[in-house]
């Protein structure tokens, strides 16, 4: 038996990992238990209660002063009761569970002192050996269950004991620090979270270790040129900007006169804003000015009145609203280009007219 806790004994101290320091300094372990002797002492099983006092180290190692006591029962041939007080000295060892519930490992040595009621007393050397486990209550205090064989060298018996009680650690805890996580690309994000292993150095990363897109367009913050490109619709080139593409656009008026007239109607003018507002939102613009008539009236007379109406326009574009005059193209075309007929009041006064056209072109977000 001795053999087999002793092979179980150097297989948990090679094989456990020695733990992070816990409490150092006394420590108090008052207990109650059950102890066995051998048949042939001819000692009975009995209860036994007594007290332990150590020092924790700062490491997995304490020893413990252990005082016991026990009244058994003499057995057989032998009569009466026997009072054994019993002091050793072991060495605990303790093994890394990273749990509440820590198990150890003991062994020392003392004596015993036996007080026969009918017969001689006696004492002899004890050699122990143990194992056990204590559950963390607090931070100063656990329940503790130790486990033990001893044997006497007055005989080759080995007896057992097993004890419950609670240990109390009367020293100050120290925190304990535990290594930081591995973080191979030191973005601050745990390698066994980061999901963007090999981040550049000084690039902000998110929760999952990845470079920020704050804005979303797939591009990293560290390489966008353009942050805030947030349209969803959006395509997005390679710096994180809108890719642009060009449409025409154009604006037209069609501003009627009154007969034989080439002054403007107080209406033209808030017609006219129309264009120039679109001129100055496209500064690439250019805009015609045509000028027409209706039939009534010589061919060569309403050939200069429809000039004079397209000036008119021109006029108000460059006077009211700073149109630079490069950029009006005014001419007229008389009577020539109806769009109505001539026949009717209705039709010529349709024919009596000023159209304004620009033209330009404009960027726009291309859209996937």
């Amino acid at each position: 038996m001795v053999k087999k806790i002793l092979i179980l004994f150097a297989a948990l101290v090679f094989s456990a990992q020695s733990i992070a320091e816990e409490v150092s300094g006394v420590t108090v372990f008052p207990h109650l238990g059950k102890v066995r002797f051998d048949l042939d002492s001819g000692i009975d099983i009995n209860n036994h209660f007594g007290v332990g006092i150590g020092y924790q180290f700062e490491s997995p190692w304490a020893l413990e002063l252990i005082l016991q006591n026990t009244n058994p029962d003499l057995t057989h041939e032998r009569m009466g009761d026997v009072d054994i007080n019993t002091v050793s000295v072991n060495a605990l060892y303790h093994f890394d569970t990273d749990r509440k519930i820590r198990p150890f490992a003991s062994f020392g040595m003392g004596k015993a002192d036996y007080d026969f009621l009918s017969e001689k007393d006696d004492t002899e050397v004890l050699y122990k050996l143990g194992l056990g486990l204590k559950w963390e209550l607090t931070d100063s205090s656990s329940l503790r269950s130790d486990f033990n064989f001893f044997k006497g060298n007055g005989d080759g018996n080995v007896d057992a004991s097993v004890s419950v009680g609670i240990h109390f650690a009367l020293g100050e805890k120290k925190p304990v620090v535990l290594p930081p996580p591995p973080d191979s690309d030191s973005d601050g994000v745990p390698d066994s979270r980061d999901q963007c292993p090999g981040t550049p150095v000084g690039v902000q990363v998110d929760s999952s270790g990845c470079p920020r897109d704050d804005d979303g367009d797939g591009v990293a913050n560290h390489l966008d040129k353009c942050p805030g490109t947030t349209n969803p619709r959006a395509v997005i080139d390679a710096q994180g900007c809108y890719v642009m593409t060009t449409e025409a656009v154009s604006i037209e008026l069609n501003l009627e006169f009154d007969f034989d007239s080439s002054e403007a109607r107080p209406e033209h003018e808030s017609e006219v804003s129309r264009v120039a507002d679109f001129m100055g939102e496209h500064p690439q613009s250019d805009v015609v000015v045509e000028g027409h008539t209706d039939s009534i009236g010589p061919e060569a007379y309403n050939q200069q009145l429809s000039e004079r109406r397209a000036r008119t326009i021109a006029d108000i574009l460059v006077e009211n609203f700073g149109i630079g005059s490069e950029r009006i193209t005014s001419t007229g075309y008389g009577e020539s280009q109806p769009v109505d007929t001539n026949s009717t009041e209705e039709g010529r006064q349709n024919n009596r007219r000023v159209i304004a056209k620009s033209s330009g072109e404009t960027e726009v977000i291309q859209e996937k």
